[in-house]
């Protein structure tokens, strides 16, 4: 497959950022349903938007006053708005794999993040185009997309963020949105402007933690609505470089998100836990040649981007042969009697609790919880008002529907589990998803996460201010040590403040819930930051008694025992993350220097041209450190000594 070099990778495309340019394009698409016409020799052009974690009600089209999203909003007016658009699963992969193949995740098979890779025998949308002729780029935001989970399948290029396990940098499972709009400009220079083309653009922002760049941080009171402001921006350069490009004619453009974020809601801080409308009803809006300007009422679903696009594209339905969905162009609107279907095993992988079942069909909500709920959203949108005890017959046709469906549904193209690396664990954990993994069958005496909402909001508190207190003490990523940019004393104190509470709240939650080893992780991460170097000693141990093959774990265990005066210990576990990660970029330095202190120049050379090679085309990374690469190479070739690794090395 054509694939660009690692130059083309990272080079920006020379298109305006100023909000003048993509402010005339959207002035201009409020004005008739379809796109200005391009020259005569322009081919079709499908551009596919998916925004992270951004709730319907926080875009203009869907009765949001914040101003956050003139862009959309724009192509909202001139375009076709599905009103009631829903996601099946809280959950990105999961999502974005039935946005992809048209088909639901009792179908596809992939029901959480991180341990599924999309089977081989699932076709995607890109595949189809891609035999009919079409250039395909996808260009995402985020890790928990990347192609290792199979949804590069008839992509040429797939664009993830560059990565690198360990530091160096630190960061890197995630990007920015403009990052995510320069490669896939940077691509499109390379296509002939006479190949039809599928663009699919991954923006991560609005996902946790909100920190919005500026200038949206300054205007917006809100940084959720100011990461979903910058989201929008980007929508606008993306379009306003494709215009450049030569694809302002027939054009088709979607844009939706993955699913919501429930902000409190039904006991949940953010999402993945419950299935209810805060984190299921999306945006979801369709611009471009013959698309009507209109809105569309009725059950859809994400299942339907695929089979919209086939038609939109012409060609035919059966492109898609196990397509659930249907196509949004044409329909005057959508029968409530269609059923959909909602889930997420999150609760199970994560926490060892019931996964949740739901069902939208005839206007109401039944969700399948220990104790049934039931609910009419054309009144009780916010799902506060159970039924189920009130019409306990109608609850129970409802149950039997659900499991009809689900049982008519589950019949899984192949097989999606997979094993996740301890690099892979780590990098979803940067993103803050702290899985529990794979589990055996869900026993009947799992907990319901409405008994856990205590558990669930304490775990969610001490995350979210872990997370932003060792940002705010300049630390990156899940590592025990600081990145390099200094931070003011102002925000070390409001961090430490931060860890200080998340550390007091994970030791409660320990005590409730003895040998959790996520809970000594994550408590063990708190305690290194804090200085704490002993207690980080004893939990990153409790936490590598359980899961010993956490490359992370492995270097905090070492950070700490060198912190408390035990380097030789240290030594044994850089050497085990390295073993367990070979680009483990910071525990290679970390024993690079230790050879250095030793003045075992032969071995201080021979890790760092592991970390050479562990930065890969990332060269630019290891610029600082070039000199003390050369320096262990000249004393080594002065002192005679081979470039090797030492004794100790496994």
């Amino acid at each position: 497959m054509p694939a660009l070099s690692a130059l083309a990778l990272r080079c920006t495309r020379a298109v305006s950022r100023a909000p003048a340019r993509w402010m005339l394009f959207f002035a201009s698409a409020g004005c008739a349903s379809e796109t200005p016409a391009g020259p005569p020799t322009a081919a079709a052009t499908v551009v596919l938007v998916t925004w992270d974690t951004v709730r319907a009600d926080r875009v203009g089209a869907y009765g949001a006053t914040t101003g956050a999203t003139p862009v959309l909003d724009a192509l909202a007016r001139a375009g076709l708005v599905c009103e009631t658009a829903r996601a099946p699963a809280p959950i990105t992969l999961v999502s974005h794999a039935t946005l992809l193949t048209g088909t639901m995740p009792l179908h596809h098979g992939v029901h959480d993040n991180g341990g599924y890779r999309l089977a081989p025998e699932s076709v995607l949308l890109a595949e189809v185009l891609a035999d009919a002729g079409h250039r395909t780029g996808a260009f995402v935001g985020a890790f928990v997309l990347d192609a290792v989970h199979g949804l590069d399948q008839g992509f040429e290029i797939y664009g993830t963020p560059a990565y690198r396990r360990l530091g160096l940098p630190l960061q890197g499972a995630e990007r920015p949105a403009t990052e995510v709009v320069d490669q896939a400009l940077a691509w499109l220079d390379g296509v002939a402007v006479d190949e039809p083309v599928l663009l699919w653009a991954h923006f991560y922002e609005p996902h946790f933690a909100y920190l919005p760049p500026e200038p949206f941080a300054a205007r917006f009171a809100d940084p959720y609505d100011g990461e979903i402001a910058a989201c929008d921006a980007e929508l606008g350069r993306l379009l306003a470089g494709l215009d450049a490009a030569g694809r302002a004619g027939r054009r088709l453009v979607i844009v939706t998100s993955d699913h919501g974020e429930a902000f409190g809601e039904h006991g949940e801080a953010t999402h993945g836990v419950f299935v209810y409308e805060a984190t299921q009803h999306v945006p979801l809006v369709l611009h471009g040649t013959d698309v009507p300007s209109a809105r569309l009422t009725g059950p859809v679903s994400l299942v339907d981007v695929a089979p919209t696009i086939l038609h939109w594209a012409g060609l035919p339905p059966e492109s898609l042969p196990r397509a659930e969905g249907l196509s949004l162009l044409g329909q005057p609107a959508v029968d409530d009697a269609r059923p959909l279907l909602f889930e997420s095993w999150l609760p199970w992988h994560a926490h060892g609790w019931m996964p949740e079942r739901a069902l939208l069909w005839r206007g109401y909500k039944y969700v399948a919880a220990r104790q049934p709920e039931l609910y009419t959203l054309a009144s009780d949108p916010a799902e506060r008002d159970n039924l189920a005890a009130a019409q306990p017959e109608l609850t129970a046709r409802f149950a039997r529907e659900l499991v009809a469906l689900e049982e008519r549904s589950a019949s899984p193209v192949g097989t999606a589990r997979r094993a996740v690396s301890p690099d892979e664990d780590e990098r979803l954990a940067a993103l803050g998803y702290f899985g529990g993994g794979a589990r055996s069958a869900v026993p009947h005496e799992a907990p319901d996460a409405r008994t856990m909402l205590p558990q669930l909001a304490a775990r969610d508190r001490a995350l979210r201010l872990l997370w932003l207190g060792r940002v705010r003490m300049g630390f990156a990523g899940v590592l025990a040590v600081a990145d390099a940019d200094p931070q003011s004393e102002e925000r070390q104190a409001q961090g430490r403040a931060m860890v200080v509470e998340a550390a007091a709240l994970l030791r409660a939650q320990r005590e409730q819930q003895p040998g959790d080893p996520g809970l000594a992780k994550l408590l063990g991460l708190a305690a290194i930051t804090l200085g704490n170097f002993a207690e980080a000693v004893t939990c990153f141990e409790e936490h590598l008694a359980a899961e010993p093959s956490s490359a992370v774990s492995n270097f905090n265990l070492a950070v700490a025992l060198d912190r408390v005066g035990q380097p030789d210990t240290a030594r044994v576990f850089l050497l085990r993350a390295v073993e367990l990660e070979p680009r483990a970029t910071m525990a290679t330095h970390w024993l690079a220097q230790q050879e250095v202190r030793r003045g075992e120049w032969g071995h201080a050379a021979f890790f760092y041209e592991r970390l050479r090679e562990a930065v890969g085309e990332l060269e630019d990374e290891l610029a600082p450190l070039d000199e003390a690469r050369r320096q262990a190479h000249a004393e080594a070739a002065a002192a005679g000594l081979r470039i090797a690794p030492p004794p100790d090395w496994p």
